[in-house]
């Protein structure tokens, strides 16, 4: 097998060892929660340069909170009261390579139902074990790379640029290396999701900072990640390859 992250390593064994008797893949048909993604991606694609003071105001008024932290945390322009905010803005969403990532990002995700039912499922599951717990306001963003899913309070975002599919041309031009395309589609953006959730709620917070308890703490992320999600395949929570899975199934005891 190639070259395997070793703080993944631990967490692997943990989470295939934890199939032998899982009990985490429990009924969750009574809890009541309802995910809905705002679809911030669609707008900004849409906004009409002409009009863009009116546009800035539509996007606050829908958006509130989460436009001032795109404005301010994912694309940094600052915010939309401060001089040279509408030009910055219009820069940005004039920019080529942006603009190409905006319309593929349109192409893919013409329908979100998939991820929405993903999500659904695992925050039934974490309402479950958090009752108490606010399940987060969902947006969607394109922001040229910048990142993939950004938590704030009570508010869980998703950088659908980061998620077009490993086999995405613009990431061929981007010249992003094949280890990081892997795990770049769709179908990983609920166990993003839930690891980006456990480790802002979990800070490594050691005494001692060395490897060993840099993979248990690794372990523990995955657990939380197979809790909420305990239908999904390993390797997809993973980010292994099937390949890599088999390998570490079969150096178990090894490991």
């Amino acid at each position: 097998m190639k070259k395997i992250n070793i703080l993944f390593v631990l967490s692997a064994f943990i989470l295939l060892n934890s199939c032998k008797r899982n009990k985490l893949d429990i009924d969750v048909s009574s809890v009541k929660v309802e995910t809905k993604i705002m679809r911030f991606d669609k707008d900004i694609y849409r906004v009409n340069i002409d009009s863009i003071e009116q546009s800035i105001l539509y996007l606050q008024d829908k958006y509130g909170r989460f436009f001032d932290l795109y404005n301010y945390k994912i694309i940094k322009i600052g915010g939309a009261s401060e001089k040279n905010y509408s030009e910055y803005f219009i820069d940005f969403l004039t920019d080529y390579t942006v603009n190409e990532i905006m319309e593929e990002v349109e192409k893919e995700y013409t329908n979100d139902k998939d991820i929405n039912l993903a999500l659904n499922s695992a925050f039934k599951h974490y309402k479950y074990y958090f009752p108490d717990k606010l399940i987060p306001d969902i947006y969607t963003f394109v922001a040229g790379f910048n990142q993939s899913i950004v938590i704030d309070e009570n508010i869980l975002a998703i950088g659908l640029d980061k998620y077009l599919g490993k086999n995405a041309e613009i990431y061929t031009f981007m010249q992003i290396p094949k280890y990081k395309k892997r795990n770049m589609h769709r179908e990983k953006i609920a166990s993003d999701c839930m690891r980006a959730i456990a480790i802002t709620e979990y800070e490594f917070n050691d005494s001692v900072d060395n490897l060993l308890n840099h993979m248990i703490y690794e372990g523990k992320i995955m657990y939380f990640v197979d809790a909420m999600i305990p239908d999904e395949p390993d390797a997809l929570k993973i980010g292994y390859t099937q390949e890599q899975i088999e390998w570490c199934k079969k150096y178990e005891e090894e490991i």
